[in-house]
């Protein structure tokens, strides 16, 4: 068993020399006595050597027992050392429950007892080795439980930015397509002087059917892929500014995810000039007052 430090505390000599003969008496366990003659060099010595038990006199004048055991108890180095008070006077009922009311973990009383008090010294001493023990192993179980929860973290953020890039790969796709669907459509349109009057009319609404299902299909495969990337982002968005619109939180994902307003424009057909004017109405809402201003916010919110 390894040698054990206590400190004892008391303002009275012969109180000091008894209890260390006692505690010295004793071989196994083996203690290292140190003395303090009043509390204040205790506090010191206590912060200083961190012992594994003080055991304090009651009345001591400057600062008494009471006060040591509270002082101690409010210093982050020191508050965990257990103590034991010791009295000749102070013996009642009361006073043991304004003893450990104030933070110390036993009392004894003076005339000490030899068997008592080497009994109360082993016994609190393995109570506090336990409850070490115990804190030590509850810091290793949060240090692992933090690792793992970095490490999922980790992986979270890898699994939703590759997501992210599929996204984006797929806006990317959209982009090029809508161009080529625009130059496909207009070489269509030019055999319509060949086509008849019936011919005509079946072109022209195919044409329009395509260019609404387009749109739809743009706006909603976009909206509802970027949500499943981050399910979060809407709300934020709602919670920031509750009276934001369906097509202004449709803005701001695009704008989340560094679209330009032409590349905007361009998937969603609508006039440059309308996604500027849009974008402005967005800036006024969450008082930003330059475009990068407003993504650099709405990827905060996104993050």
């Amino acid at each position: 068993m390894s040698v054990k430090t206590l400190l004892i505390v008391d303002d009275d000599p012969m109180n000091i020399k008894i209890i260390n003969e006692l505690l010295l008496s004793t071989k196994n366990p083996k203690y290292e006595v140190l003395n303090a003659s009043n509390a204040k060099l205790g506090l010191t010595i206590a912060e200083s050597v961190q012992p594994n038990l003080i055991i304090t006199d009651w009345e001591m004048p400057e600062m008494n027992g009471i006060e040591f055991i509270k002082t101690l108890k409010k210093n982050k180095k020191t508050k965990e050392i257990p103590v034991i008070m010791a009295s000749g006077i102070m013996m009642t009922s009361e006073d043991l429950d304004l003893a450990l009311s104030a933070g110390a973990e036993d009392y004894i009383r003076k005339p000490i007892d030899k068997i008592e008090l080497l009994a109360r010294v082993r016994s609190i001493i393995a109570i506090a080795d336990q409850i070490k023990e115990i804190r030590e192993q509850k810091e290793i179980i949060i240090e692992q439980q933090n690792q793992l929860h970095d490490l999922e973290l980790s992986q979270l953020r890898k699994e939703l930015l590759n997501k992210e890039k599929e996204a984006l790969s797929s806006v990317n796709f959209m982009i090029l397509n809508a161009s080529e669907k625009t130059e496909l459509i207009q070489k269509i349109g030019k055999l319509e002087p060949y086509l008849n009057s019936q011919g005509k009319a079946l072109l022209k609404s195919h044409f329009a059917d395509i260019k609404q299902w387009e749109k739809n299909f743009s706006l909603t495969e976009l909206e509802n892929k970027f949500d499943q990337i981050n399910s979060t982002f809407y709300e934020r968005l709602i919670e920031v500014n509750p009276s934001i619109t369906k097509n202004e939180k449709i803005l701001s994902t695009f704008m989340a995810m560094d679209l330009s307003p032409s590349e905007i424009a361009l998937i969603t057909k609508r006039s440059l000039n309308s996604i500027n004017v849009a974008f402005s109405r967005l800036r006024e809402k969450f008082e930003q007052p330059t475009n990068a201003e407003l993504k650099a916010k709405l990827r905060l919110l996104k993050s």
